[in-house]
């Protein structure tokens, strides 16, 4: 329920309205905002809306789902009790009217596919494979022909130009030599076509095509090795939300002993049958546990946060998870088997193989341009005195072949460099080899840690329900002290949480290794 001074301030008109937008404000009078605080003795107590949809909301009874109320001074056990049971009552509906509201069941398949559809991380990826598909498009163009188009405009008196022009256009007469050496302005527009095909590259055009391909494929490869990892990501928030429902479901169970030890408590302290700090013990308990319970429901958020980040979608979207997604079955894995696999199918140590084949071609680039090159060349040329005219035409071909003899050791000083980038990323190579071993031995012993946890979990879940069954039954009975009955609780909510996690790390550890090993 309310504070109290919030309660008594309802009376004069304040209450909760919808904005424009279908979310809450608190209106007092003519004043509207998304908070309001007040004072209670020494607390003062702060409701803030946090500014999500509030459509599913019931502004007549004060029931927001997104409201927070903070306390900035508290005094006293009972007080702590009350403010947390308020706030988590908050935050718990917001929990179970997002399950309820759910428009849909989002199986983790369905998640998986749904990142490979709107992940910017994969769209990034995908940008970078059309950029590289273009290079090997532009290295290509090594092979082909080239055809080019244009139109000048010349305007002289200098009589070599003007003298051919007049040759160019056709217009030469005998009576021009009388004025040869004083021809007056001269004015042509040439329309020319020309066209240049390579013949002969040094294996300059074969080489770029290679390194652009082999780029290209790099690229590819990398998108691979970027799927895996938002797999991974999808796979291990999806796990997490989980885990926070099930620690929900715990410490739920855990209040509801907590409150009925404090209600046995209480009966007893009243007929004089325990002292008064049994009582403040098991009050104390009861705020632990509201408190485990508040950090699961801001662990559930933060990790369908997490979630429908991995999956690129809108973070106001509801959904609701398998609770029975975790992969709790036990396998039988070999370490070198894992780090074999690992090394023959990590896309990334393959994409960075294909960039040391790219690397390699480059150097064959760089080597070509000390050869030499052999090339074909041809152009039609149609000139006149008014534009795009053809008074005259003409035709041009040639074949020539063009030697860099020497030019001051570029050439072979660019190769060097070549080599030396080539080498660098082997090197790089053995380096990420070492890598992925340490990162598949680290995944499968984390793995096998998390297999013996589980293990001891389960027998530990057991043994603590049955030790504090005995223990309640006791100290109902008056056989056994309030301590004890708050050490078997917390043995036996501790027992489950320890399982909850053992079983969360193990499902992680094995999707962990499966992406170590760069598989699927």
């Amino acid at each position: 329920m309310l504070p109290r001074c919030f309660s008594t301030r309802r009376a004069p008109g304040m209450r909760i309205e919808n904005d424009t937008t279908g979310r809450h404000k608190l209106r007092h009078g003519a004043i509207s905002k998304n908070w309001e605080s007040c004072l209670e003795g020494t607390k003062r107590y702060k409701i803030e809306f946090t500014g999500r949809d509030c459509s599913n909301c019931d502004p007549e009874t004060w029931t927001c789902l997104h409201a927070i109320m903070t306390i900035e001074h508290r005094t006293g056990v009972g007080e702590m009790n009350r403010l947390l049971t308020w706030t988590l009552a908050l935050l718990t509906a917001l929990a179970a009217a997002t399950g309820a509201r759910a428009a849909e069941l989002l199986t983790l398949e369905q998640a998986i596919q749904s990142a490979y559809a709107n992940s910017p991380q994969l769209k990034s990826m995908a940008a970078r494979e059309r950029g590289a598909a273009a290079q090997v498009d532009e290295a290509r163009s090594g092979f082909r022909p080239q055809f080019s188009l244009s139109e000048t405009m010349t305007r002289t008196d200098n009589p070599v130009y003007a003298f051919m022009t007049s040759l160019n256009q056709r217009s030469f007469t005998p009576a021009m030599m009388a004025s040869i050496n004083d021809p007056g302005s001269a004015t042509n527009y040439n329309s020319r076509f020309t066209l240049q095909q390579a013949v002969y590259t040094g294996g300059k055009a074969r080489a770029a095509l290679d390194a652009a391909s082999r780029g290209r494929a790099a690229a590819s490869l990398q998108t691979v090795r970027a799927r895996q990892q938002v797999r991974f990501q999808v796979i291990s928030s999806y796990y997490g939300i989980i885990l926070a429902q099930k620690r929900i479901e715990v410490t739920s169970k855990a209040l509801e002993t907590a409150r009925e030890h404090v209600r046995v408590t209480e009966d007893m302290f009243k007929t004089g049958m325990v002292v008064e700090s049994d009582k403040l013990s098991a009050q104390v308990r009861l705020a632990e546990i509201e408190e485990m319970q508040l950090s699961a429901v801001n662990d559930l958020a933060l990790a369908r946060s997490a979630l429908l980040m991995a999956m690129g979608a809108d973070q106001n979207r509801d959904f609701s998870v398998d609770p029975d997604a975790f992969d709790g079955n036990t396998y039988e894995i070999n370490l070198e088997q894992q780090i074999a696999a690992a090394l023959e199918n990590r896309p990334d140590l393959k994409a960075v193989s294909e960039g040391i084949a790219a690397r390699e071609k480059m150097v064959a680039v760089e080597r070509a341009d000390r050869r030499p090159m052999a090339f074909v060349q041809g152009s039609l040329d149609w000139d006149g005195e008014d534009i795009f005219g053809s008074d005259g035409d003409s035709y041009f071909v040639a074949v020539g072949v063009k030697w860099d003899v020497y030019n001051g050791g570029r050439a072979r000083a660019r190769e060097a460099a070549a080599r030396s980038a080539a080498e660098e990323l082997r090197w790089q190579r053995e380096h990420m080899k070492q890598g992925i071993e340490l990162e598949v031995r680290q995944a499968f012993f984390e793995l096998e840690t998390a297999a013996r946890k589980l293990e001891v979990a389960d027998q530990a879940v057991e043994q603590a329900e049955e030790s504090f069954r005995i223990v309640n039954n006791r100290y109902n009975n008056g056989l056994a002290i309030n301590v004890q009955v708050l050490a078997a609780e917390a043995a036996r909510t501790q027992a489950h949480m320890r399982r909850l996690h053992a079983l969360y790390e193990y499902s992680v550890g094995l999707e962990k290794l499966r992406l170590a090993a760069g598989r699927q």
